[in-house]
């Protein structure tokens, strides 16, 4: 599935990335309105209203990593929006450390989000914010005027994506937290090996799914998706992402599953680049040195390239005049100058 767009609708480029809908997320919203449509004691507008808002607070997950990858040093070029939050390919990265920061970026986002509305909230007579903390069987989520209903779908929303995204496994971002996290704080370990890793603790994060689904087998019945079937689903899948994550490590061109690449996660690992026996000194330093090369260096090729249109761009105000430039163009001659005087 390296080809998202054959699973996936496109809505543009939106600052340099291009953004696409999941089919997933369209089968989980038609799915979702239909149950609001069944459910004859709630509102008709619940089922709508909850995807737009899941949409929404999705996006901001996918805002999160995209915020945090650029100020690591990464480049993303597409996000593809899934009903559990990314579905793409996960960004470059020059260290696990980077990565472990960028995978845990989108959950505490939302994490702000439950923060802000949870704050509303409590000026609302009559919500049970505690209630709304159960992630598959909130209470009186749909009771109240729209504008209460709104607030609390998008705290449980919230709530439920930070709960999904932090299970130890792949594609969530938990998953690629923890592999990220075991090659910090154990610089030896190979990336395939790292993967294995934390595929062999998502199998026994399944089991403890379906123990769980067992355990409240007799929630909320009759009333939508029963509880224990949901657990049920997810488990099934977590327990085949991990044993799809084993596989790849062993197949150099294996496809990602669902998208993502788990051999590689958001690090980029040079192929040939000579394995050092020395251990690091202190990672957390020595990261943010790298950060801080890596950014310097960045920089110089952007100012070579724009030092390039210069000459470019005084030619076209010398026939068109500076009315004639496009507002990048006029932000390109305004940095080359403050650098031409700063080298002065």
């Amino acid at each position: 599935m390296r080809d998202q767009g054959i699973w996936s609708i496109g809505f543009g480029r939106w600052n340099g990335v291009h953004v696409r809908l999941h089919m997933f997320f369209m089968l989980f919203a038609a799915f979702t309105i239909y149950l609001g449509w069944l459910d004859l004691e709630g509102p008709g507008w619940s089922g709508p209203l909850l995807v737009c808002l899941l949409l929404i607070s999705v996006g901001f997950h996918e805002l999160g990593h995209l915020w945090a990858v650029r100020r690591l040093g990464g480049h993303a070029d597409e996000v593809v929006l899934g009903p559990l939050g990314g579905l793409g390919v996960p960004p470059d990265l020059p260290e696990p450390q980077s990565e472990l920061v960028a995978a845990i970026a989108g959950p505490l986002t939302n994490l702000m989000i439950c923060f802000f509305t949870a704050l509303i909230l409590t000026f609302h007579d009559n919500v049970d914010l505690f209630g709304l903390m159960y992630p598959l069987s909130p209470q009186d989520v749909a009771v109240g005027d729209f504008g209460t209903v709104a607030l609390k779908m998008t705290f449980w929303i919230n709530w439920f994506l930070i709960i999904v995204n932090f299970i130890p496994a792949f594609p969530f971002d938990g998953g690629q937290a923890l592999k990220a996290a075991i090659m910090t704080f154990r610089p030896q370990t190979e990336p395939q090996d790292a993967v294995i890793l934390v595929a062999r603790f998502a199998k026994l994060t399944s089991v403890g799914l379906l123990v769980l689904a067992w355990i409240v087998r007799h929630d909320n019945p009759g009333h939508g998706m029963q509880t224990w079937f949901a657990l049920v689903l997810l488990a099934i899948f977590v327990f085949f992402s991990a044993r799809k994550a084993e596989q790849i490590p062993e197949r150099s061109n294996a496809d990602p599953f669902m998208g993502y690449d788990f051999s590689e996660g958001y690090t980029t690992f040079e192929q040939a680049a000579p394995t050092s026996t020395k251990a690091p000194s202190g990672p957390i330093v020595s990261w943010w040195d790298r950060r801080r090369r890596d950014r310097e260096d960045r920089q110089r090729i952007e100012e070579a390239v724009e030092d390039g249109r210069v000459d470019e761009i005084l030619s076209r105000v010398h026939e068109g005049g500076i009315d004639s430039l496009s507002p990048e163009e006029h932000d390109i001659l305004r940095r080359a100058s403050l650098r031409y005087r700063n080298r002065d």
